[in-house]
């Protein structure tokens, strides 16, 4: 069974990606090759949530988000501000990746 079929009626698949890119979703989430690499990827999100819990995650995008996407606020010396996820450190230099 394909991911709610038959419990949605009325889509509009252009209005969903005009409101993807409206809403910024694209600036941290890639979809189709398209989009920021800093959130999980959404292709393919259908096969891995049941309708309830995308639909929380849509209404509430903070809500829970997994520690591999965390991003961290880091105040640089010259009063500068950098956000984005610590990929990784290694001799005291950390790599962040930033969209």
């Amino acid at each position: 069974m394909k991911f709610a079929d038959g419990k949605i009626h009325g889509r509009n698949f252009a209005s969903g990606k005009n409101l993807y890119e409206a809403t910024a979703c694209s600036t941290c989430h890639r979809f189709n090759g398209a989009g920021g690499g800093l959130g999980p990827d959404l292709t393919g999100i259908g096969n891995r949530y049941t309708l309830r819990d995308l639909l929380e995650n849509l209404i509430e995008p903070s809500k829970v988000i997994s520690d591999q996407y965390e991003s961290t606020q880091i105040d640089l010396q010259d009063g500068g501000l950098l956000v984005g996820r610590v990929m990784k450190e290694e001799g005291g230099t950390l790599h962040i990746a930033m969209n």
